[in-house]
């Protein structure tokens, strides 16, 4: 926000909104979250790790749908959608901006999304807050400021998208490593 607001009020309004969208867009897969979470924990419990496994693979798969739905959904109506909330050209601008840019990695923010749950009913809660830290902390922030400085805005905007692209490739991997590990030991914990 902070990078943001180096372009003004407008770029600032634009931000707040575009998010609220991104959210509400997003929503259907934080629900999956809710629910795949007890599903994957009573599972690994029992030791069903087939089920464990395919419960993760048709959430992954939902994610990547979703976020392609969503893709290609906000790149039709950025425009008109960004007009319902301001008037102002240059706010529809960015917001429309936004929309076109950050969607693409909507899907894999999904996985990350669906893959740090699971690990965290897998009692590995420290793996799931170190792909989260690490999204932010180690891809976001500086790929934000890198981006500021070579492309402006849309560097900003696209630093968000590119760092949950790799930190859902990031999370898949990771989970499927730990789900490779209990299974080989049957293990419904570390």
């Amino acid at each position: 926000t902070r990078l943001v607001s180096g372009y003004g009020a407008a770029a600032v309004a634009a931000f707040g909104v575009a998010t609220r969208i991104e959210n509400l867009a997003l929503i259907v897969v934080g629900a999956l979250r809710s629910v795949l979470a007890p599903f994957i924990g009573q599972n690994a419990g029992a030791k069903r790790f087939d089920r464990v496994r395919r419960a993760v693979t048709l959430g992954h798969r939902f994610a990547l749908l979703w976020g392609a739905a969503m893709l290609v959904t906000l790149a039709l109506v950025a425009r008109p959608l960004a007009s319902l909330f301001n008037d102002n050209p240059a706010v529809v601008d960015k917001i429309a901006l936004y929309l076109w840019i950050v969607p693409v990695s909507y899907g894999l923010r999904g996985l990350l999304q669906l893959s740090t749950a699971s690990l965290s009913v897998l009692r590995r809660p420290l793996d799931a807050a170190a792909l989260m830290l690490i999204q932010v902390f180690v891809l976001y922030v500086p790929l934000a400021l890198l981006g500021d400085r070579l492309l402006g805005l849309p560097g900003i905007f696209g630093a968000g998208g590119a760092s949950y692209i790799i930190a859902g490739i990031a999370a898949y991997f990771w989970l499927s490593r730990v789900l490779v590990l209990r299974s080989r030991t049957g293990e419904a914990t570390a």
